[in-house]
């Protein structure tokens, strides 16, 4: 099992060095991985992927208020995604 997990999806490296000034970076390791299960099983109806539900465990766990997603899966747990904020 992999110790950490990191996803890129289309941020060339020079952005990604821009990103890190406003981004902390997570390992993820079985204690996360066993949290997105319970959240895969949790919300089992809605196609969740464990990258989808490890992300909800985290935001659980470091109470993130905001989440700026268009993944509407992300705000199973209740945490507003910005995208629907009108301020």
């Amino acid at each position: 099992m992999a110790e950490s997990l990191v996803i890129f999806d289309f941020y060339p490296p020079n952005a990604l060095m821009s990103l890190q000034l406003l981004l902390t970076i997570k390992s993820v390791g079985n204690k996360e991985l066993q949290r997105g299960a319970h959240f895969c099983k949790k919300f089992s109806d809605q196609g969740l992927t464990l990258v989808d539900a490890v992300g909800l465990g985290l935001m659980v766990e470091f109470k993130i208020k905001h989440c700026w997603s268009t993944d509407r899966h992300l705000g199973l747990t209740g945490v507003p995604l910005v995208i629907h904020q009108t301020e």
